[in-house]
């Protein structure tokens, strides 16, 4: 089981080799992860291949609105899911799956159907072996909170809900069998940003019953730690 650091968690970078570094090599601090520098591989290579991958992909919804920007509208799809407009697609669609969100239901129920039945890391290490790419990874973490490996950190995580699986060691281990370098990129610091700003429209509408208004939720979505620490280091960071 891959373990990072805390600190690593919230960081909205690419790291190469991340789970080697995060141990070896840095202390918990921000002296420390400044020293990192771009390795000479990384400054060589020609073509990598990077992919958003997690929970956000099965949300279901469509638009054909020329003015949205589809890739955030798919990938934040919680924005939706959660919105104040009750005609919103994607709430539309969630919601006929699992029920209102003003009862309860919400994306950690979508991240518990996410079950990866027909993923296959030797598959994904072979297509990119064979695109010629140099390197590969995907987001280990996006806005959403959910850790794609089986972390000792978090319950919102490939490895203790969903497919049970720590997805990202699988396709590293993958990539790395066949002489190619890996990346992942820790997103979560906005998470707390994209959580608090869906809560805050939320209590300011009045609308009760949501699971991210359940202060018991708020460390299983977006804090992973300590309130006082995580709202510093969003503030520091932005």
């Amino acid at each position: 089981m891959y373990s990072f650091r805390p600190v690593l968690v919230f960081l909205a970078t690419v790291l190469c080799g991340l789970p080697a570094l995060a141990v070896e090599q840095f202390e918990a601090n921000w002296d420390s992860l400044n020293k990192h520098e771009t390795p000479e591989w990384l400054l060589d290579s020609k073509f990598g291949i990077f992919a958003h991958w997690g929970p956000y992909t099965q949300a279901g919804a469509w638009t054909d609105n020329p003015n949205i920007n589809w890739s955030n509208y798919y990938i934040t799809c919680y924005n939706g899911i959660y919105s104040l407009n009750e005609k919103d697609a994607r709430r539309t669609t969630f919601e006929k799956r699992y029920g209102p969100v003003t009862s309860g239901a919400g994306y950690r129920d979508l991240c518990a159907d996410f079950k990866a039945e027909a993923f296959d890391p030797e598959a994904w290490a072979d297509l990119i072996k064979r695109s010629g790419a140099q390197y590969a990874g995907i987001c280990a973490i996006h806005h959403d909170g959910y850790a794609m490996w089986d972390s000792d950190l978090t319950a919102h995580s490939a490895g203790r809900t969903g497919p049970r699986r720590d997805l990202l060691g699988e396709l590293f281990d993958s990539i790395r069998a066949r002489g190619l370098k890996t990346f992942a990129a820790l997103q979560h610091n906005r998470s707390y940003g994209h959580f608090k700003r869906i809560r805050d429209r939320l209590q300011e509408a009045g609308i009760e019953g949501v699971d991210l208004l359940n202060p018991a939720n708020e460390d299983y979505y977006w804090f992973v730690g300590d309130e006082a620490e995580v709202t510093q280091r969003h503030r520091d960071l932005t």
